[in-house]
C-alpha cells in the first residue's frame, strides 16, 4: 500500500511570499486556485464550500484528487504525481503540489495541428475504458498532449473506476459528456460524429449491440449522428 502523504501547514506569510514569486494561472491574488512557480511546481488549491452541508464537503475534491491521482497511475494512465499536501492555518483551504505535464491540452492541439487529430481520442478513450476509467468531468481541455506524443489527465477530482472494463452504459455516459461538452462539440461534429464512435468502437472491439446502444443514448443526449 502506498505511503500517504503528511500535510504540511502553510501559513498566510508562507502563502502571500509564494503568491508574489509565482505566475497566478487562476484565481485571485488574495485567493489563488492554480499557481506555478520559478521551478515548474503547479500549487493547485481547494477552499471549504460555504455550505456546511454538500457533496464538497461529503467527498472533498481535494481528497478525491489525490486518491484519483494514486489509483490513475497505478492504471498506467499518466497524471500528475503529487509531491507535497499542504492546509491553512485555519484551514480554509487545502492544497497540494505537483510537478507541471510538459506539453498542451488537446483544445490547443487542434487548433495548432488540424482537426483530424481527434481521432487520437478515440485511442485515449477506448485505453481508458479498456482499464476501468470513468473520467466524469473529460473534455479536451483536461486531457494534454505531451511532446512526445502521449496524453496526460489533469484536473481529476471527478473520477470512478471499475474493477474491469467500463460497460456500455457508462462509456456511453462518458462519451455524451466528452461529445456534447459546450467549447468542444464542434470538433467532433466536424470530425463526424458517427465517424468518431465507429472508430471508437473498433478500437475498443464492442460488439454491434454495445455499439448499438451507446449510439442510441447519445443521441438521446442531444448530439446528432
Amino acid at each position: 500500500m502506498a505511503k500517504s502523504i503528511p500535510m504540511q501547514i502553510l501559513t498566510d506569510s508562507q502563502l502571500a511570499d509564494l503568491v508574489s514569486r509565482s505566475s497566478l494561472l487562476e484565481g485571485e491574488v488574495n485567493k489563488p486556485k492554480v499557481l506555478l512557480d520559478a521551478n515548474g511546481y503547479i500549487y493547485k488549491f481547494f477552499y471549504q464550500p460555504d455550505r456546511k452541508l454538500s457533496s464538497r464537503t461529503l467527498f472533498p475534491p481535494f481528497k478525491q484528487f489525490v486518491k484519483n491521482s494514486k489509483i490513475l497511475l497505478k492504471r498506467n494512465v499518466q497524471t500528475v504525481s503529487i509531491c507535497d499536501t499542504m492546509t491553512a492555518e485555519d484551514k480554509r483551504f487545502d492544497a497540494i503540489r505537483y510537478q507541471a505535464i510538459e506539453g498542451h491540452d488537446f483544445r490547443e492541439h487542434l487548433k495548432l495541428s488540424g482537426h483530424s487529430e481527434i481521432s487520437i481520442i478515440t485511442d485515449i478513450m477506448a485505453e481508458l475504458h479498456c482499464r476501468g476509467v470513468f473520467f466524469r468531468a473529460i473534455h479536451l481541455g483536461n486531457i494534454l498532449h505531451q511532446p512526445n506524443g502521449d496524453y496526460a489527465l489533469i484536473d481529476i477530482s471527478d473520477c470512478w473506476f471499475s474493477i474491469g472494463q467500463l460497460n456500455a452504459f457508462k462509456r456511453a455516459r462518458n462519451l455524451a459528456h466528452l461529445m456534447s461538452y459546450h467549447s468542444d462539440k464542434s470538433y467532433f461534429s466536424r470530425y463526424g460524429n458517427d465517424r468518431f464512435l465507429n472508430e471508437y468502437a473498433l478500437k475498443s472491439k464492442l460488439n454491434k449491440a454495445s455499439l448499438w446502444f451507446i449510439k442510441a443514448y447519445i443521441q438521446h443526449k442531444g448530439v446528432k449522428l
